[in-house]
């Protein structure tokens, strides 16, 4: 299955002390990161390091896919327009957003509409987004929104059937709480990949962690 490495860090040290692991994944063949953008308002996250700076350490790396956790889309759109080589936007539905000027940006940017569910959002108005904006890609959050290491919650797969059913080309990806284990539910259920954080991150061999969640 794919593997999204997540980024969800509130300083610039971590994400720098990241870096030779990320180059490891690099060489694995993973080609862009899932950043955790926050407002403090959305979730209780406190917003981590700009664009500028991923820009500057990782801008050469990777493509990057923004995860919008945040209430004014808008804002947040126009201060991460300065990023470059940006592949995917993640928007929840709950967000305040227009969806000409959510085209808009991603016709500018080369980059594609996504959208994502948290536990407990309204799954009704979340289908209703990716058929009005022609979504081929979803993600379904499985712990608490805004921060690394949540506790998974097994109802998201059911989702993944759900959606599976009326809209089988969806590409769908779970992010948050994968390990080697509930990865192999996540794909029996229909994901077609996972967002992962912590599992790379804490493993003392990242290398061989991604390899064991890309062959499941």
């Amino acid at each position: 299955m794919e593997v999204i490495p997540s980024i969800n860090f509130f300083d610039e040290q971590p994400v720098k002390d990241l870096i030779p692991k990320l180059e490891i994944l690099k060489n694995r063949g993973v080609a862009i990161v899932h950043l955790d953008i926050s407002d403090g308002k959305f979730t209780k996250a406190s917003p981590g390091p700009g664009p500028e700076f991923f820009t500057s350490t990782l801008g050469g790396m990777f493509t990057f896919e923004l995860h919008l956790m945040v209430e004014d889309v808008a804002v947040s759109l126009e201060k991460w327009s300065a990023l470059k080589n940006i592949e995917r936007i993640v928007v929840h539905p709950e967000s305040e957003f227009n969806v000409g000027d959510l085209r808009e940006f991603c016709s500018r940017a080369g980059a594609e509409l996504a959208w994502s569910l948290q536990i407990g959002g309204d799954l009704g108005n979340f289908v209703d987004m990716i058929e009005v904006t022609n979504a081929t890609m979803a993600e379904l959050v499985a712990v608490p929104l805004g921060f690394s290491g949540g506790e998974f919650d097994p109802s998201v797969l059911e989702r993944v059937k759900f959606l599976k059913q009326i809209h089988p080309d969806l590409g769908i990806f779970i992010d948050g709480g994968v390990n080697d284990k509930t990865a192999a539910t996540m794909k029996e259920s229909g994901a077609s990949g996972v967002v992962s954080g912590s599992y790379l991150w804490q493993s003392s061999d990242v290398g061989a962690a991604y390899d064991t969640l890309r062959t499941i």
